[in-house]
């Protein structure tokens, strides 16, 4: 038996000794329910920013979170991923705060909070916002989750506008030129005549303009919203695959099918092939980044990693009044390799691949934090709640893990998928078609390992 020493927060600050057995066991669970909505939004677009502001927007960030100046490397290093269109603001700004020089820091949660003020809303911390993000801390936010607060607030949009960055949040600037770019607007047109096979409606035309203009969406993920969109799945089902392989032609590559490629995928379909087949096949081409790229739109959006550090801290919430602190560090490329080694098995069987999203690797990550402050066995939360309140409404599914060998090794990540592999209720959810997007969350604590796979359809 272990003794483990775990911060506990209520009214007061107090230590206790939690005695833990380490289990070594997995199970899964899913759930099924659903919903969607859209709303529409007005037009923005945004400027191309200047060398001298991606500069200045580079430097402060340096000054408030690495507390320095900038050294010529490195802002020549950011600097270049803004300006290329690789990196937005919001992805600028989560590589300083997953940096290990800002983790080095070990600033405190009101230090924390201040840095994000001056960084995100470009002003000092104002009383009744720091009492909120401490009642936000302590009701379970981890110190990642308040950053994408941050990131998707209105302040931020606006302190990006005025160096002439695109935000990478999901506000836009309540003090935006509200105009129509011709490079979005005939990318919008041609996802609605290409894949809807009709013109425009006047609030579906503002929300996709708006979202690509502020980058809230790339191309891949508006040519996804609307491919997925029950309007187009309706008319996939009465097309031919003649009529499906030239549609996915004219809207990803702008041209007619060439003889070759025409054969490749009508054979994929015949043979059973899906409509998610033809979108990853589809969209991942250098043809459709080359018409992202003329829009002026991202065609994919790139996301920073928390380095593996034992620094990452979760507060967790144990009960209505009770809180406990637990800190480690994700095991990147355990995680990844789980990942590959997932897909690997769904490809071997004629399946589509997961895609990993930043949200449900959010998802996975706080999950396996929770595991490491306290196993259960049912999936339930260490504050009672059921695992799926974590999840985005629809079909869902959890595989779990917690491993303490006796020698004081870590499972490795081949392990962990290994186990899973050879369990039959997790295979199954491995190999769910129904299931496209997944997290992978593997969180080292106290010379433990606590795995989460996290799905969704």
């Amino acid at each position: 038996m272990k003794i483990i020493k775990r911060l506990f927060v209520s009214l007061l600050v107090v230590v206790m000794l939690v005695s833990f057995t380490g289990v070594g066991t997995v199970i899964a669970y899913s759930s099924e329910v659903g919903v969607d909505s859209r709303i529409s939004e007005p037009i923005i677009s945004v400027n191309n920013a200047s060398v001298s502001q991606i500069n200045s927007f580079v430097e402060r960030l340096y000054t408030y979170c690495l507390g320095r100046g900038s050294d010529p490397t490195g802002i020549a290093h950011w600097s270049n991923l803004l300006s290329s269109g690789q990196y937005d603001g919001a992805n600028t700004a989560r590589g300083f705060f997953f940096s290990q020089e800002f983790i080095d820091r070990n600033l405190d949660l009101e230090e924390y909070l201040t840095t994000l003020y001056r960084v995100f809303f470009n002003r000092g911390p104002d009383y009744l916002g720091m009492c909120n993000w401490n009642n936000q801390a302590f009701n379970g936010y981890s110190y990642q989750e308040i950053l994408e607060c941050f990131i998707n607030s209105t302040e931020w949009a606006n302190t990006c506008l005025q160096y002439g960055i695109i935000s990478g949040g999901s506000a836009t600037p309540n003090n935006a030129i509200y105009t129509v770019d011709s490079g979005i607007s005939s990318f919008v047109n041609r996802l609605y005549s290409g894949v809807l096979s009709r013109e425009a409606d006047p609030d579906g035309y503002s929300y996709w303009c708006n979202r690509l203009a502020t980058m809230v969406d790339t191309g891949s993920e508006a040519a996804y919203g609307f491919i997925f969109s029950t309007e187009f799945q309706n008319r996939f089902a009465s097309m031919t695959n003649e009529e499906r392989v030239n549609t996915f032609y004219n809207v990803f590559l702008g041209r007619g099918a060439d003889p070759e490629g025409f054969a490749h995928w009508n054979t994929l379909l015949q043979s059973g092939g899906t409509l998610t087949d033809l979108f990853n096949g589809f969209v991942d081409s250098q043809e459709f980044a080359s018409i992202c790229a003329n829009a002026g739109i991202m065609v994919r959006r790139t996301y920073v990693t928390p380095i593996q550090s034992p620094v990452q801290t979760y507060v967790i919430r144990v009960n209505n009044v009770q809180y406990a602190i637990v800190s480690g560090y994700f095991d990147v490329a355990g995680e990844n390799n789980v990942f590959s080694q997932t897909n690997a098995l769904r490809q071997s069987l004629g399946l589509s691949p997961l895609v990993m999203t930043e949200q449900m690797q959010r998802i996975a990550r706080y999950r396996a934090a929770e595991l490491a402050y306290s196993y259960q066995s049912n999936h339930d939360r260490p504050n009672g709640e059921p695992w799926s309140t974590l999840y985005p409404i629809g079909y869902s599914g959890e595989n779990i893990m917690c491993g303490y060998v006796s020698d004081g090794s870590l499972f490795p990540s081949s392990v962990i998928y290994l186990l899973w592999h050879n369990s039959p209720e997790h295979y199954n959810n491995m190999v769910d078609s129904r299931f496209q997007n997944i997290g992978v969350g593997v969180f080292v604590f106290l010379n433990e390992s606590y795995a989460v796979q996290s799905f969704q359809g």
